[in-house]
């Protein structure tokens, strides 16, 4: 007999509640979720100095109209995603 759960399946008696294997999103039995981890806040703000740095040099040098977003990347050693989560715009 099957026991309905909040989730779209349902659980069955000491095999978890995945009858066909693990599906994303359930834990595995017995064990809990670990907690996201961040990075340090030192670390964070290395990495925003970094960036803010790298792209005062380039705005500098070339002007802001003519640096573009991979060259700070490139310049502060981290990838244009990283960028844009720490700043939203170029400028």
């Amino acid at each position: 007999m099957r026991r309905r759960t909040k989730g779209a399946h349902a659980t069955r008696p000491g095999r978890g509640c995945c009858p066909r294997g693990r599906r994303p999103g359930c834990p595995r039995p017995g064990r809990r979720p670990r907690p996201h981890r961040r990075r340090p806040r030192w670390r964070r703000l290395d990495t925003y100095l970094e960036i803010h740095e790298a792209a005062l040099e380039l705005f500098e040098s070339q002007g802001i109209r003519e640096t573009t977003v991979q060259q700070i990347a490139d310049r502060a050693r981290v990838s244009p995603r990283t960028f844009f989560r720490y700043f939203t715009t170029k400028e």
